[in-house]
């Protein structure tokens, strides 16, 4: 059964972790915006809105929000980071999120979400060949 993205709304919780995440974030080469110890005690807001195949996210993390606006299965520029192309899809269980050249030197990057049970969610990452993932319990 496809995954119902607007069950992904609500506030999350890390619950555990591959050995590996921190450095898996790392090879994204994003700046970590916490700690690992952060990492486990944070909450994340998500609100998710669907309509068709238009897709509105909204995440609140320690006061900030991002919002953005896509449509599955067309690709387009990541909010807040220019010329990053991503395309957003489902398959099956999961929502999949692919970018065929995460930092501009040919770095494919994937990211599967899909609910281990109803208040569990799991992403798996595959970043070139480094792969790791987490857990998060709704609260």
């Amino acid at each position: 059964m496809p995954i119902d993205l607007v069950k992904l709304t609500g506030t999350w919780k890390l619950a555990n972790k591959s050995g590996n995440l921190v450095e898996v974030l790392q090879k994204l080469g994003d700046q970590p915006q916490l700690s690992e110890s952060e990492m486990e005690t944070v909450e994340v807001q998500v609100e998710y809105k669907k309509s068709d195949n238009i897709v509105t996210r909204k995440i609140i993390v320690n006061g900030s929000t991002i919002e953005s606006t896509y449509t599955l299965g067309i690709e387009c520029e990541e909010p807040g980071t220019p010329n990053r192309k991503v395309t957003y899809t489902i398959e099956g269980d999961a929502l999949v999120v692919n970018y065929p050249n995460h930092d501009g030197k040919g770095l494919v990057v994937r990211k599967t979400h899909r609910f281990v049970s109803d208040k569990a969610l799991r992403t798996d990452y595959k970043v070139g060949d480094l792969e790791g993932w987490y857990e998060a319990k709704k609260i």
